[in-house]
Formats: C-alpha cells, sequence, structure tokens
C-alpha cells in the first residue's frame, strides 16, 4: 500500500478513530504476522495472538488502572 493511497489514508483514519490515545502503527507489505512479529523482536511461537478487540479491551483495562503519584 503506498504511503499516501486512498487505502493508507483510509487506513490511517480508521486506526485514529479506534485509537485516540498515541499508538505505534507499523505498515509493512510482503509479510505475514508472524514475520513481522519476529522482525520486532517477538516470538510468535510463546504468545497468544491478540484481535484487535482484544487490544482495544486490554488498552481500557490499563487506562482505568489509576495512575500512581510521581514521587518528588
Amino acid at each position: 500500500m503506498e504511503r499516501d493511497s486512498p487505502e493508507a489514508r483510509s487506513t490511517a483514519t480508521l486506526i485514529a478513530q479506534r485509537t485516540p490515545d498515541p499508538a505505534c502503527v507499523t505498515w509493512c507489505s510482503g509479510l505475514d504476522v508472524e514475520q513481522v512479529a519476529r522482525c520486532s523482536g517477538a516470538d510468535p511461537e510463546s504468545e497468544t495472538p491478540m484481535t484487535i478487540t482484544g487490544a482495544e479491551i486490554e488498552h481500557d483495562d490499563v487506562a482505568a488502572v489509576p495512575k500512581s503519584p510521581v514521587a518528588t
């Protein structure tokens, strides 16, 4: 997918709508999910795949945990 293609803009819009907080998105082509994971330093055999919905639930769970005050 070309960076400035309509598909890329559409995908970027969907990501922005679903993740209002800052997020890191890696654009890849020609690799499957496991290859991308390995290139990012992950070991797919030792992990459990996560769906977009699962990631949203995990994000919401983490966001709901109160932040500790910073000691000064």
